[in-house]
């Protein structure tokens, strides 16, 4: 009996190194699709800035009445 227990016991610190691994794998991945996900996000909108500005400077000028 004793040594069953000690077999699972042995068993579920393995399975629980694993999961720790597994974690931290996805933290990592999550991290790296974050950051990802903000440079894109910056850029696009320092581009709709750079745009909206853009349009700004080239409209024709209108007369005043």
């Amino acid at each position: 009996m004793d040594k069953k227990i000690l077999i699972e016991y042995a068993d579920m610190k393995e399975e629980i190194k694993d999961l720790r691994r597994r974690i931290a794998e996805d933290k990592k991945e999550n991290r790296a699709t974050e950051q990802d996900y903000c440079a894109r996000f910056c850029c696009m909108w320092k581009e709709r800035q750079q745009t909206i500005a853009n349009s700004e400077n080239n409209r024709l000028p209108t007369k005043r009445i």
